[in-house]
């Protein structure tokens, strides 16, 4: 055999048993057949070679794509944004239902949702949640947890607190955690969450369609109208932001019957400058 042939010594006998050569035929034409074997033998194997790179090559095909697969499913994200006086409801993959009141946006992977159901929230939103894995409620001031409840949670700027209307509901903020029960309420207050008892009207009355204020600064009250009625409100005298409002009324009034109803509590006097803007003064 010729050293330089690419087929190793112990496949060498292997070789030329799978040779097939008429041996009644003279030599001439014996070694013809010999040669035109010997020939055909190295474009198998190259062929095998050929196969076995391509079969890599595929592989590593689909675990890219599968790898890109991936990463969209976790990183796509829907975002829900409602605008001043304007609520949207909007349901969850998983069924579960949320509720955003004016100038509210949430923001979720609904690829990655029955892996992770969690959330992102900057506003005020009530949650009613089909039962479950984990589901969590995250926002720059804390985040909350739950199995299968309904609650509220608003989170507005460094303000933010929960309500818990069903089931249990977990609460984290830093190193401080609350655990509510129906009924309980909890308030960032600080750098500490504190627990109490309000009643649901005070604690959801934007979702019961009514205004409900206990001793609440104007200039909260202030801040609901404009959202509500999508509305400016400009105060004259900042000292106005001092007083503290006490009263329920239904949100099917109008802007002007609202501030109206305030003005008269502390006998101030509004009015209205252009098409969306009221001064107090």
């Amino acid at each position: 055999m010729n050293k330089n042939s690419n087929i190793s010594d112990e496949n060498e006998f292997a070789f030329f048993d799978n040779l097939k050569v008429t041996h009644n035929k003279p030599k001439e034409d014996i070694w013809k057949e010999l040669s035109k074997s010997i020939e055909e033998k190295p474009l198998q194997k190259e062929s095998k070679v050929f196969r076995m790179k391509w079969l890599k090559v595929a592989a590593a095909a689909i675990l890219l794509i599968g790898i890109g697969s991936l990463s969209f499913m976790r990183l796509y994200s829907i975002d829900i944004t409602s605008q001043k006086g304007e609520f949207i409801e909007h349901i969850l993959p998983d069924g579960s239902q949320i509720q955003l009141n004016a100038e509210t946006s949430i923001s979720y992977h609904p690829y990655w949702w029955s892996f992770n159901r969690e959330l992102e929230v900057e506003g005020e939103a009530f949650f009613e949640v089909k039962k479950g894995s984990k589901f969590q409620v995250n926002s720059t001031s804390g985040s909350t947890q739950v199995l299968g409840t309904s609650f509220n949670i608003y989170a507005r700027n460094d303000e933010y607190s929960v309500y818990c209307r069903t089931g249990k509901v977990k609460v984290n903020h830093d190193n401080s955690t609350q655990i509510l029960s129906p009924g309980e309420h909890t308030l960032l207050n600080g750098n500490e969450l504190v627990k109490s008892i309000i009643t649901e009207d005070e604690a959801i009355s934007w979702k019961l369609s009514k205004f409900v204020y206990n001793t609440t600064g104007l200039d909260k009250v202030f801040d609901d109208f404009e959202r509500q009625y999508d509305v400016n409100i400009e105060v004259k005298n900042s000292d106005i932001y001092d007083l503290n409002y006490t009263g329920m009324f239904d949100r099917n009034i109008t802007a002007e019957e609202a501030l109206g109803m305030i003005c008269l509590t502390f006998d101030l006097d509004y009015e209205k400058s252009s098409k969306f803007t009221y001064v107090i003064q």
